[in-house]
């Protein structure tokens, strides 16, 4: 009988991280799910959308000189590239918030998000990405400004390599120094 009991109790030892780990598999499975169910209820969808208009917004020197055409085959290129980037980025961040965040804490943001008040503060977001884009817009010709003349103090520019610079990043974004 104590030979059983030794027995038994050794198999329970042997056991026991097998339980182990099929339990943390179980809980991150849980987690990953939870974690899913906060981003879509964080309209992940569309703060891609989001991200793509952002993009837009903001052409790079690449575009400079693009016909009109060229310009819409362009776009129409990077908003797919972004919709794959953001759907692959969706599904790395469930991933990641499963590991990082503990189900106590993915629980918490899904009861916020699925909530009215959660619901609404997503919506009030996006509609706000609009007049953000703006805000942004109308910062960078000073932001530039900023940049390049603290590299200059630095970098001890000349009088001429600086208004160069500024005038260089300046037409970089389809604008004039003024």
């Amino acid at each position: 009988m104590r030979f059983m009991l030794s027995a038994l109790a050794g198999l329970l030892i042997l056991a026991a991280p097998v339980a182990a780990a099929a339990q943390e598999a179980d809980d991150r499975a849980h987690r990953l799910a939870l974690a899913e169910r906060a981003i879509e209820a964080m309209q992940g969808e569309q703060l891609a959308d989001q991200m793509t208009q952002i993009m837009q917004a903001f052409p790079g020197p690449e575009t400079a000189g693009m016909s009109g055409e060229e310009r819409i085959i362009f776009d129409e290129v990077m908003a797919d590239t972004m919709d794959w980037m953001m759907s692959a980025m969706l599904e790395r961040m469930s991933s990641l918030y499963a590991d990082i965040y503990t189900t106590e804490e993915l629980q918490a943001l899904v009861d916020f998000y699925e909530s009215p008040v959660g619901q609404s503060v997503m919506r009030k977001s996006l509609e706000a990405t609009p007049q953000i884009i703006e805000m942004t817009r109308a910062l960078i010709p000073e932001t530039m400004r900023r940049t390049i003349n603290g590299l200059c103090d630095r970098f001890e520019c000349s009088p001429e390599e600086r208004r160069q610079a500024i005038a260089d990043a300046m037409a970089s974004m389809g604008l004039r120094e003024s």
